[in-house]
């Protein structure tokens, strides 16, 4: 029987998301008990499939079985493997002084990302610094570069031009040395440890925590702490953190060559995004974690709103927490595939004040794509309530946190995310029914997602237009005391109006042909008009303030509806 080997979604190198056709080599591990950790075989050069299952090799007895299925239970399972672009070794290797040499470093390199062997692989953006363009000759000066500066070239960079950057980042950091024989130290004796140096070791290191970093490469630095540091609300999708009292590492070795290192753990740890988080024991969780795994984190005191990129069965492919450096969701979009760029839906939360409840659906254990589509409802200070998910699954159990300063999440690579629980100082948790109301969705819309808001209060409104039409994706109302979402409001992605409330509300639910497609999609035009108002075309509804809208969308339609209060 062949055998079963995994492609990973991004490449070993650059870290960006393999594309459909994109041309590709894989190496796998032959021995992976070996000191020297460099027996490999590489495989190639092949085309990234644009399903989940790849077929240039299927019939081919001598090659293992490739298979890039997100769900798969074998691939956890099988040998250690990393995937790279064609384009991305022949730059690596083009840098290397000796081909042998180059290609073992590399080697390392790529296996070493995973925390630990038989960790699952940390979903953290590349920090790529184009500063390093300044290691070519002749173009030194960009060493001088201002951050500020080459961050803004950098976010306006294409991806081909980052990869070279991660190319010669990558280079840089490897040793010139051509010993690849490990040095193993438990991490315990351990006392600091920073990429790319030596190990800081004590006769007698009496710790009480330590604290792991990890980056898109692996293992950052280690950190030995007299005590567990005080909580953090900062959170970062470049570094992944391990905090844990010194006896849970008491049975771990750390492996050291060519300035990089890997652990050796027998059992599993979590990765937060934050370099403080709140202790297990402390926080509120009903649903059992599992052993080890990457969490992420929403700090609700930090943040003006929320984003959710909402796949078009419902499943919450990420997030974006809104905050004064970063108030758009656009870095967080980049993350995606350019397929998933132009398929998710994004749903915007504002947050003003604090978040009174959160409840999230709670998950059948089973295995399968329904397991991970889960239903939140926020709660919102002076606003009411929201929901966000997949509106026709209809839950009836949910976990419910009151006044959390913390939401928590799983992330699994390129996997959808599922909230797990969060952090309440004065509340615990409690399973209650499902806190939802259901109002039937139009015949004319597939599977939409739903979002409703009154405009009693109402005194200011903001529509989102789709680019190059009068059609709405979406409308911020502003009340006195907070503001509430309906469709899709893509701050910083669309056009906007403001409009003062005056009188009524006017909405028009129409279709059109998209141009691209030439398929008949549906919209909504909307306008603010005062009390005399007339309308020249038929069909218009003219709602007053005593009325809440019914929001109805997918990712590229939409149908407003209304009610009257009662």
């Amino acid at each position: 029987m062949a055998q079963h080997v995994r492609i990973p979604p991004r490449c070993a190198i650059c870290d960006s998301l393999f594309e459909p056709k994109d041309h590709f080599y894989i190496f796998v591990a032959r021995s992976p008990n070996s000191a020297a950790a460099t027996r490999f075989s590489g495989h190639g050069e092949f085309r990234y499939p644009d399903s989940a299952y790849f077929e240039g090799n299927k019939d081919s007895e001598s090659e293992p079985w490739f298979c890039c299925h997100p769900m798969c239970r074998q691939c956890p399972e099988s040998a250690e493997s990393s995937a790279l672009h064609a384009d991305c070794l022949r730059l690596f290797l083009g840098l290397s002084h000796d081909f042998g040499v180059g290609l073992r470093q590399l080697w390392v390199a790529m296996s070493w990302k995973n925390p630990w062997k038989g960790a699952p692989t940390c979903d953290l953006a590349p920090l790529i610094d184009i500063r390093i363009i300044g290691e070519i000759p002749g173009l030194s000066q960009w060493k001088s570069l201002p951050l500020e500066i080459s961050t803004m070239i950098r976010a306006r960079s294409s991806s081909r031009s980052l990869w070279y950057c991660s190319i010669l980042s990558l280079r840089a950091q490897l040793s010139d040395s051509k010993n690849l024989i490990r040095q193993s130290i438990h991490l315990t004796k351990i006392n600091s440890w920073n990429r790319g140096e030596s190990p800081d070791l004590r006769d007698r290191v009496e710790n009480a925590y330590f604290r792991l970093v990890f980056d898109s490469r692996g293992l950052r630095c280690i950190q030995a702490l007299s005590e567990r540091p005080l909580g953090s609300n900062s959170s970062s999708e470049y570094f992944g953190y391990i905090l844990e009292p010194a006896e849970r590492f008491s049975n771990v070795v750390v492996d050291f060559a060519l300035g990089l290192a890997q652990m050796r753990a027998p059992g599993g740890y979590h990765i937060w995004d934050t370099p403080c988080p709140p202790s297990l024991d402390s926080t509120h969780n009903v649903l059992t974690l599992p052993p080890s795994g990457q969490l992420g984190t929403v700090h609700i005191g930090r943040c003006f709103g929320i984003t959710f990129f909402l796949a078009p069965d419902g499943s919450i492919l990420a997030i974006h927490t809104h905050t004064p450096s970063r108030p758009t969701a656009h870095r967080t979009l980049l993350g995606f595939s350019t397929k998933h760029q132009t398929s998710v839906a994004w749903v915007y939360i504002p947050i003003e004040g604090e978040l009174q409840e959160f409840s999230f659906s709670q998950l059948p254990s089973r295995a399968g794509s329904a397991a991970r589509l889960q239903c939140l409802v926020l709660g919102l200070e002076h606003v009411g309530k929201v929901f966000v998910g997949p509106y026709r699954i209809k839950p009836t159990r949910f976990t419910q946190i009151k006044r959390p300063l913390t939401l928590i999440y799983r992330k699994r690579e390129v996997l959808p995310i599922t909230f797990v629980g969060g952090y309440s100082p004065e509340y615990g948790v409690r399973s209650i029914k499902a806190p939802l109301h259901n109002p039937t969705p139009p015949p004319s819309l597939r599977k939409p997602h739903f979002s409703s808001a009154p405009l009693a209060g109402a005194c200011k409104i903001r529509i989102f237009f789709i680019p190059g039409t009068e059609f709405c994706r979406g409308i911020m109302i502003h009340y006195d005391t907070g503001r509430r979402a309906l469709g899709q409001c893509r701050l910083g992605a669309d056009s906007i109006e403001d409009h003062t409330l005056l009188s009524s509300f006017c909405f028009l639910n129409t279709t059109y042909q998209r141009a691209d497609e030439g398929r008949t999609l549906h919209a909504v035009r909307v306008g603010i008009f005062d009390q005399y108002h007339q309308h020249q075309e038929v069909g218009w509804t003219c709602c007053t303030t005593a009325e809440t809208l019914n929001f109805w969308f997918t990712i590229d339609e939409a149908v407003l509806e209304h009610c009257i209060d009662e």
